[in-house]
């Protein structure tokens, strides 16, 4: 990607993050962002969930980094607007390793990553110091890329750990502010927040905050009156597709029926759907 183009595009991205509440839907191959893309979306952001689901693994980094690299070119060769990419925990055994891997997701032309401190199969999260010294690498890199890449920092906090929703709240904002200054540019707190959680959040954070959509916020108006910058549709849309499979499939093999029928999106018009 021509250098002035993409970091004018990253620009707009970051810009995005101060003008309301942007929705951001995850995709998962070329078609379902170039999906996004017709409908209207102002960018688009891969799932790590939905890359494995589509080649058959399980989420959690089952899937080699080649794999998310072939990804994101197929998504950049049939879109124009942003894209970020979930890197999960980097794909990488050391900082240097990661760094390399988001050095040729930018390349690529993304204009946007995601980093996660997780540690599903401890039920923690990484030790902050850990987690800083990776965000300051990635950083530097921006500065080293002379690409103003957005740096999209996730705490599992919510997710990982014992504790009431307040207790996190009052975790999170204490570890946000040591990413913020380790050079974060957005926070991202997957998980279930109450309302009143939120809104603490909201007021003791200066980043942008990034949430994803969850049963628990059925307000969305509500969610951007709060200030929420950034609403993930995450793994929601790619479950969703396959459930849809599953459910045709049953009937198919099942009950002899062909309810994969039931739609006007001909051949013909999806075809026509996916024209360059």
């Amino acid at each position: 990607m021509n250098l002035e183009k993409q970091i004018k595009k990253a620009n707009y991205f970051k810009e995005l993050h101060y003008d309301g509440m942007f929705l951001l839907p995850n995709a998962w191959n070329g078609g379902s962002a170039k999906i996004f893309e017709k409908e209207g979306f102002k960018a688009v952001g891969t799932t790590s969930a939905g890359i494995a689901y589509s080649m058959g693994y399980e989420d959690g980094e089952k899937i080699d980094f080649k794999d998310v690299f072939r990804i994101t070119k197929e998504m950049l060769d049939v879109i124009d607007i942003p894209l970020t990419v979930d890197l999960e925990r980097g794909y990488g055994d050391n900082n240097k390793q990661i760094a390399d891997n988001v050095k040729k997701i930018i390349e690529l032309g993304a204009v946007g990553i995601n980093i996660e401190d997780g540690q599903p199969e401890n039920n923690k999260v990484d030790e902050i110091d850990e987690f800083c010294d990776k965000i300051k690498i990635l950083s530097n890199l921006k500065k080293t890329m002379g690409i103003p890449f957005l740096i999209n920092a996730r705490t599992d906090i919510f997710l990982l750990g014992e504790g009431s929703i307040g207790e996190k709240v009052e975790k999170a904002i204490k570890r946000v502010k040591i990413i913020e200054d380790a050079g974060a540019d957005c926070i991202f707190l997957p998980g279930s927040i109450d309302v009143e959680g939120i809104k603490k959040l909201r007021v003791s954070i200066n980043l942008p905050i990034n949430l994803y959509l969850h049963p628990a916020y059925s307000d969305l108006g509500e969610l951007e009156s709060i200030g929420i910058n950034r609403l993930s549709s995450g793994s929601g849309i790619v479950r969703s597709s396959l459930n849809n499979i599953i459910n045709i499939s049953r009937d198919f093999i099942d009950k002899n029926v062909v309810t994969m029928l039931d739609h006007d999106f001909t051949y013909g018009k999806a075809n026509e759907f996916f024209r360059k």
